[in-house]
């Protein structure tokens, strides 16, 4: 219990002073819509929906990617992770109550695209346990990645240019707004590889939106995700630097 309330405590005070910036919100919604934007001009809401089921992904996963290790970077050029290091909180506090931050900052976009997908009737109700169990497992793999990086990196305009990258690369790259269904047959499987890939792909196959809805399609996809997130998750707790050296 008391784990729980350090946890909390340490997302309140990260998360409050950016969900009061009104640039938090205008960010989160602006980038989506200009993808749905340039995508419905080329292909109609056919190929738009896909960028709203995209968003469902990488709001999460980016916020724990690209927004996670800026954050942690800043609070060690500060000396605010050096408060948290002497205090009896632990690495796995820390990096829950900065993940849970992350989540709480991301949560207004991901309740608006997941209303328009539902209000659209692009993502059927019955989609939701998938779609909810798919977006945490997305913020959980951002977020250990993040903390891996900023625990290796500590300068803050090299962090933001890896972070901005490795988000570009997992998110915008392999088939997370735009159908796998235009990836040549041969390659479906190692954009599945990709845990952004198979994470937007479960929620499509779980809408109907996707024809790619084979078994072991499916089966490989929960593999990958799942297998990332424990994967990423031990390697951010037992091999990343929660103490400087």
């Amino acid at each position: 219990m008391r784990k729980l309330s350090q946890i909390f405590a340490i997302a309140q005070m990260m998360a409050l002073p950016q969900l009061r910036s009104p640039v938090t919100y205008a960010l989160i919604f602006t980038i989506p819509g200009m993808f749905l934007y340039l995508f419905w001009l080329v292909g109609g809401m056919g190929l738009g929906r896909h960028v709203l089921f995209g968003s469902l992904i990488a709001i999460p996963m980016n916020a724990g990617i690209i927004a996670l290790p800026q954050s942690i970077v800043a609070y060690k050029f500060r000396k605010l992770q050096d408060m948290y290091v002497a205090s009896p909180v632990n690495q796995f506090i820390y990096l829950m109550g900065n993940g849970l931050a992350r989540l709480l900052f991301a949560l207004p976009g991901i309740f608006f695209i997941g209303g328009i997908l539902l209000w659209a009737h692009y993502m059927p109700v019955s989609a939701l346990p998938v779609a909810i169990a798919v977006v945490l497992l997305s913020w959980a793999v951002g977020c250990a990645l993040g903390f891996m990086l900023a625990s290796f990196i500590s300068n803050v305009m090299v962090i933001s240019q890896i972070a901005n990258l490795l988000g570009l690369l997992m998110v915008m790259l392999p088939p997370v707004s735009y159908p796998i269904e235009l990836v040549g047959a041969r390659w479906r499987w190692l954009a599945l590889a990709v845990p952004s890939t198979s994470a937007a792909q479960l929620i499509k196959v779980a809408s109907g939106v996707s024809k790619l809805n084979s078994p072991p399609f499916i089966i490989f996809s929960w593999l990958v995700l799942v297998g990332s997130c424990v994967v990423f998750l031990w390697l951010a707790l037992s091999r990343s630097r929660w103490r400087e050296c």
